[in-house]
């Protein structure tokens, strides 16, 4: 089931009604139960009144705004190979955020440059510009000395829009390479 398949709000109004069901046939409620089905209440009357955004805008680092959406990210992973479309596979699964160890251990590979460097590069090809965007970013440990990378970020505004963009590749059934 894809991100599109889940209706998050429609789940958060069920999840309301049974609680507070549940509240009517008790008796002795504990404030904290009541702080808690307020705000479940809030929370839903407040993603009904939310627009639904259609892409995300962003600022690159020079020119114009760009505007991030699923066609452009199609764009992007159409000029990958198997091993980005993985990764960015991989992190939408997880919620906008692997570590390196996670991504090695999900795809047997040694090293992780051969799957996010030609995300980079489509990135630039695809949108003219220098540097290139990043869909896929790097997190690197604090330590400034060791410098390594400890993990794979992508923004959790782009984690719909890449979830599209994979629908429309038909990434879902996409298994990775083999090893």
């Amino acid at each position: 089931m894809g991100l599109g398949d889940v209706d998050a709000l429609e789940i958060a109004r069920e999840q309301l009604t049974a609680a507070v069901q549940q509240a009517d046939s008790t008796t002795d409620l504990s404030m904290e139960a009541r702080i808690q089905l307020g705000l479940l209440a809030a929370h839903v009357a407040l993603a009904e009144r939310l627009p639904i955004a259609e892409s995300v805008h962003v600022r690159a680092a020079e020119g114009p705004d760009m505007v991030w959406d699923a066609e452009l990210i199609t764009r992007i992973l159409e000029k990958v190979g198997p091993s980005s479309i993985w990764l960015v596979q991989i992190l939408v699964d997880h919620g906008g955020w692997a570590t390196v160890e996670q991504i090695k251990e999900i795809t047997g590979h040694k090293s992780l440059a051969s799957m996010r460097t030609p995300l980079v590069r489509a990135a630039g090809r695809v949108t003219n510009r220098l540097p290139a965007p990043r869909l896929v970013e790097e997190r690197r440990a604090p330590d400034p000395r060791k410098s390594k990378i400890v993990g794979y970020r992508m923004r959790e505004d782009l984690l719909p829009l890449a979830a599209e963009a994979l629908a429309h590749l038909d990434a879902r059934s996409y298994e990775g390479p083999s090893r």
